[in-house]
């Protein structure tokens, strides 16, 4: 996994080790203490034991992981982790790529200014130059996670089906729980508030539907999956009878599109690769010159949305900004 650079790496992972743990994680001992009369500990007994206090061992799919200080120096392997370390006001020092770089479009444009690019795989020499006082690794990446623990206290995250549990967990990690319950309590004062300004363009069982342009295949999305969680729970916008029976997603023909006919439609194409998935992008045309996508309601009444990569993403800030896309697509359009 270190290629040729093996033996550079393995010394320079043991002094930067020796670094961290001298230091504590970015937590130096007291000093210049006044001796205590009497029974007095001996010499650096109460700075050990404050340390001690401090200290706190996090869960995390390969174990515990023990910190002597919180964090603030951290560095996250997939671009993902940056999005919930966002939304609880802390800002990664270095971070996976996403497409080349580091332009995630659902953020504000100078969101991750400063930050160091690890490469789309948070590459672990990449990750030793950055010297971080903690390393947040994903799982689906496979990461070596001994190695990087050598440089930094790390644990190791994956993504379930609940977003909202995901973020909530990923803040006890960071010792930021209040935050992360507060941050969703104000995402659901929003989706609320739409609700309300959606209501009337709703009325009369207007019914919206989230489906995926694929290179091979039509794929609609089940009630509770991505953005369609955010669609039909959410925003509470109704869905046309068919959806509830799909688990997840399902594959369709081009054919079978009529049955799932609905007032909005929300397509995302392809899936995220630079430039654009091309083939995608021409199986979606081959669909809109055909007589079914011109018999549509949502075709006709010019309510068709094509929305970005990131609907799918399914982490907070992502979802926030998605939330965001759909209630102002119906607002703003006749």
């Amino acid at each position: 996994m270190f290629s040729s650079k093996k033996g550079l790496f393995n010394g320079m992972v043991i002094v930067l080790g020796a670094a961290v743990l001298a230091s504590g994680c970015g937590a130096n001992p007291p000093t210049g203490s006044a001796p205590l009369a009497g029974n007095a500990a001996p010499a650096g007994a109460k700075s050990e034991t404050a340390a001690a206090s401090k200290s706190r061992t996090i869960k995390h799919l390969k174990g515990e992981t023990t910190v002597t200080s919180e964090p603030t120096k951290i560095a996250v392997s997939e671009y993902r982790l940056a999005d919930p370390l966002l939304a609880l006001g802390m800002k990664p020092i270095a971070m996976g790529s996403y497409l080349g770089g580091l332009n995630l479009d659902w953020l504000k444009p100078n969101a991750l200014q400063g930050v160091k690019d690890l490469g789309e795989k948070g590459n672990p020499e990449a990750i030793l130059d950055a010297q971080p006082d903690f390393i947040i690794a994903w799982e689906p990446q496979n990461q070596n996670y001994e190695a990087l623990s050598k440089v930094a206290p790390t644990i190791v995250v994956n993504q379930t089906e609940d977003w909202r549990g995901d973020f909530i967990e990923f803040g006890k990690q960071l010792n930021k729980q209040a935050e992360a319950e507060q941050w969703l309590k104000k995402y659901k004062e929003k989706a609320e508030a739409y609700k309300v300004k959606l209501a009337p363009k709703l009325a009369g069982g207007k019914t919206a539907i989230y489906m995926r342009v694929l290179q091979k295949e039509f794929r609609i999305q089940g009630t509770d999956h991505r953005l369609a969680g955010i669609l039909y729970e959410d925003l509470g916008i109704p869905v046309p009878e068919k959806v509830h029976s799909i688990q997840k997603r399902e594959s369709i023909s081009m054919e079978v599109l009529p049955q799932f006919d609905a007032d909005y439609l929300f397509i995302q194409v392809g899936s995220a690769v630079a430039g654009g998935d091309k083939e995608a992008e021409k199986r979606l045309a081959e669909l809109q010159q055909s007589a079914i996508w011109s018999n549509l309601k949502a075709v006709k009444n010019k309510h068709v949305f094509i929305v970005p990569f990131y609907v799918d993403v399914d982490f907070p800030m992502a979802n926030e900004k998605s939330m965001e896309l759909v209630a102002d697509s119906i607002l703003n359009n006749p």
